[in-house]
C-alpha cells in the first residue's frame, strides 16, 4: 500500500505529463496555471487510495484521478469568481491573473476536459 504522500507525489508527476496548453491558448493557459498550483490533491489521491485497495499497480486510475480532480479545480474557479476572491493557494485566482470572462469560460472548458477526459478513460477499460 502507497502512502498519502506517495500517492500525492505521483499523482503530481502525471499532471507534469499532461498536455494541458493547446489552442485558443488564451484558454487553455489558465487551466494550466489552476492545475499546476499544489493543492492537497484530496479528492485524486482518495480515488488513487480506492484503487490501491485492489492493487499495487495505480497506473490505470491516474487518469480518472486526474478527471476528478480537474471537475474539483472547474468549480474552485467558478467560486473564486462568484466570491471575487483575490487568492487560490496564495496565489492570484484567475479572474485576478487574466480577468472575468476568461475564468468563466476557462472553468467552463475545464468541465468539458474533464468528462471528455473520464470518457477517454472508461472507453479504454474493458466493460462487461
Amino acid at each position: 500500500m502507497y502512502s498519502f504522500e506517495e500517492l500525492k507525489e505521483r499523482f503530481n508527476q502525471f499532471i507534469d505529463t499532461q498536455n494541458i496548453v493547446q489552442e485558443p491558448v488564451s484558454l487553455y493557459e489558465p487551466v494550466r496555471y489552476l492545475m499546476n498550483l499544489k493543492g492537497k490533491r484530496i479528492r485524486p489521491v482518495a480515488c488513487l487510495m480506492a484503487a490501491n485497495v485492489y492493487t499495487d499497480d495505480i497506473d490505470k486510475a491516474l487518469p480518472v484521478a486526474y478527471s476528478i480532480e480537474m471537475f474539483h479545480n472547474f468549480t474552485l474557479m467558478h467560486d473564486d469568481v462568484m466570491d471575487d476572491a483575490d487568492l487560490r493557494r496564495g496565489n492570484p485566482t484567475v479572474h485576478v491573473k487574466y480577468d472575468i470572462n476568461t475564468a468563466i469560460l476557462s472553468g467552463d472548458l475545464m468541465m468539458i476536459k474533464s468528462y471528455q477526459h473520464l470518457i477517454n478513460c472508461c472507453s479504454e477499460l474493458e466493460m462487461k
